[in-house]
């Protein structure tokens, strides 16, 4: 009998007619948490087992256009649910909430030991749109995800986020969230153009964010 998996990385993948919940398990885990750091989103499990289930990594460049466009998008339209960051963050919080926002900084990496005695990496983005401005926390594998990210110009599209409430309002990422990095879809040139025009206007020595405040 197989020894019993001790844990696994949940991967969400996608394109553009759906999602799909695929998970890594030990056997090939070390492997997958290299070469899908670069996924929106892949983060521990509990432990389970799938030997079926396996992935063919496809190198190959596709101009950065490839699985772009958001879930159920329709050019032209904006994304059911779609709402600026300041009304989400004043209690608009919902089910299908969608906020288009633009990385403003990127945090250093910290490692950090959590309330159970375990090592976690932490990365903090400040992200912002024309409304407001607050932090987006990356935990673990995630935060490899915005090594490749760059300030004033990656917009993320985020599908179902959390909201931790408070004096200085933060977004977090749950299981149900899905994060569309650069996605194609109306607003996201305007947004760059927006956050590129603040940034040159801001002091190039600000200090990094502790929390929401507005733009």
């Amino acid at each position: 009998m197989p020894q019993a998996a001790k844990g696994c990385l949940k991967l969400l993948v996608k394109d553009e007619s759906g999602t799909l919940l695929a998970r890594v398990f030990p056997a090939v885990h070390d492997s997958a948490a290299t070469a899908f750091q670069h996924v929106s989103l892949a983060t521990s499990i509990f432990p389970e087992r799938d030997p079926s289930c396996y992935f063919a990594i496809q190198e190959c460049k596709d101009d950065g256009i490839v699985c772009k466009t958001p879930r159920r998008y329709s050019e032209g339209k904006q994304p059911a649910g779609l709402m600026t960051l300041d009304n989400f963050i004043k209690g608009h919080e919902m089910a299908d909430a969608k906020v288009l926002v633009c990385v403003k900084r990127i945090g250093e990496r910290k490692l950090l030991t959590t309330k159970k005695g375990s090592k976690a990496e932490l990365v903090d983005v400040v992200v912002f749109d024309d409304t407001f401005a607050t932090i987006f926390s990356l935990w673990d594998q995630v935060a490899a995800s915005a090594d490749s990210w760059e300030a004033a110009y990656t917009t993320l599209l985020l599908s179902s986020p959390g909201l931790k409430s408070g004096n200085k309002p933060t977004i977090q990422i749950t299981p149900r969230t899905q994060v569309d990095v650069d996605p194609l879809m109306a607003d996201v040139d305007w947004l760059r153009k927006y956050a590129q025009r603040l940034m040159r206007r801001e002091h190039v020595n600000q200090p990094f964010l502790e929390g929401g405040t507005a733009t």
